[in-house]
């Protein structure tokens, strides 16, 4: 009951904070605003919420926890609005790959999948356990022959060095709450414009000012807009550091 209460009282600051399109002065967070952020969502997802309608209705329990596959989902997978998001960030910035760290039931990584084909991105995503695979194959099984798009990685450090060296491919790189910066350690000084950094299921609090002034003072990532439930770092070396609260 306590967590819900600050988690509305976080939201209720985050509203009172954050700014709309018109109050906005940076012209590349501008530009990000207007043509993917608030820009009308167009694509079905049927495929990836028949993934989410599945484990919703399971009654199953993820191994080694009390908690159940439908609640993880509720409060960890993020919602529809936020993966169709993700399809228009894509969609904008066409990336090769993109990885996923902390990948869960694989539901986030599909809304990729639901794109049209010769514009998906190859996913590369990285589970936090092995027990999740059965969970991220169900996801896979559900959205289809579009899977082939993908490769799992059972262990969220599997091909780690792989990554460093081949960064210059990679867009998007979505982590879970629970990861800490040193993943981005070895990325220090490697930011690049055409790479974007996206955290999910954080919140408007102490927790994202934390991760955004770290990239900024690591001289990596310099721009930061804040969603409440996700936050987004970009590299542009023609803009001062600066962090955003756009409203979502």
């Amino acid at each position: 009951m306590l967590h819900k209460l600050y988690t509305w009282m976080d939201y209720g600051l985050y509203l009172i904070k954050s700014n709309s399109l018109h109050g906005t002065h940076s012209p590349f967070v501008y530009q990000w605003a207007e043509t993917v952020l608030y820009r009308k969502h167009r694509l079905a997802n049927h495929r990836v919420e028949l993934a989410r309608s599945w484990a919703l209705k399971s009654s199953k329990s993820l191994e080694r926890s009390s908690i159940s596959l439908k609640k993880w989902v509720l409060t960890h997978e993020p919602s529809a609005k936020y993966g169709q998001l993700l399809q228009r960030h894509l969609l904008q910035f066409k990336p090769e790959r993109m990885v996923v760290y902390g990948c869960g039931t694989g539901i986030l990584p599909a809304y990729a999948l639901e794109l049209p084909t010769d514009q998906q991105p190859l996913v590369h995503a990285y589970l936090d356990s092995p027990a999740w695979l059965p969970y991220v194959e169900k996801t896979m099984e559900l959205v289809g022959s579009a899977a082939q798009s993908w490769v799992v990685h059972q262990k969220v450090d599997d091909g780690f060095e792989w990554q460093v060296n081949d960064l210059v491919l990679i867009d998007a790189l979505w982590l879970v709450e629970q990861d800490q910066p040193k993943w981005f350690e070895k990325w220090d000084n490697m930011a690049h414009p055409a790479h974007s950094v996206w955290i999910y299921n954080v919140q408007a609090n102490e927790r994202t000012r934390q991760w955004s002034q770290w990239m900024q003072r690591k001289g990596s990532y310099n721009i930061s807009v804040d969603l409440f439930w996700t936050l987004c770092l970009f590299y542009r070396p023609e803009q001062s550091a600066e962090a955003f609260i756009l409203r979502y």
